[in-house]
């Protein structure tokens, strides 16, 4: 995904569909990441599941819970470049709950890799 940054923040839209396979119940908030690494700029918006709409304490195991979106504001003096676009849950205490990858590999910042964004 490609961003143009003007003079104005750029806002950016990252979703995710969750397919629900076991949730502990000390999952609390959403995040979605985005860094760069040659800079270790980040930006990141975080919330209840589903623009606040949809919370953990509602979903159930086997459910596919669709279009987890949140929207990011871009400063137009964000560094340009390519960032990796993340998402992790905390739990209430703040801490970052596990994660696994598509191979069953435990993710050890608790941030899964979902997608490229590159602000121009």
């Amino acid at each position: 995904t490609r961003l143009t940054l003007q003079s104005e923040p750029a806002y950016y839209v990252p979703s995710v569909n969750w397919l629900v396979r076991d949730l502990p119940a000390d999952a609390y908030v959403r995040i979605y990441v985005i860094r760069q690494e040659a800079t270790n700029t980040a930006y990141v918006c975080g919330g209840v599941p589903r623009q606040e709409t949809y919370p953990f304490s509602r979903w159930s195991q086997g459910e596919t819970v669709f279009f987890d979106e949140c929207v990011m504001s871009i400063p137009p003096d964000a560094p340009k470049g390519e960032y990796v676009v993340s998402v992790g849950v905390r739990d209430t205490n703040g801490l970052w709950l596990s994660a696994v990858d598509a191979s069953g590999a435990v993710i050890e910042s608790g941030l899964i890799p979902i997608s490229t964004l590159t602000l121009e």
